[in-house]
């Protein structure tokens, strides 16, 4: 997770730094926000190479970590 978080961060900034000197098309970004203190709430992504699946009782079973209950 920590090094999706990076990688997010890395290209918000670049596209910031881009859009001020002009390298960058289209109107200027903003520099990035970070998220709440207050908000524990945690993010993921999994992609197709992770070998994720959907059990048949609609659970998403992630390899090392079992069965999660999907919203």
């Amino acid at each position: 997770m920590l090094q999706q978080t990076l990688r997010d961060l890395d290209v918000a900034w670049k596209a910031h730094e881009d859009s001020k000197t002009g390298k960058r098309k289209g109107p200027r970004v903003a520099p990035p926000r970070f998220k709440s203190r207050k908000d524990n709430r945690q993010t993921a992504r999994f992609t197709r190479s992770d070998w994720w699946s959907i059990t048949k009782d609609g659970k998403l079973r992630l390899p090392k970590i079992g069965d999660l209950k999907v919203k």
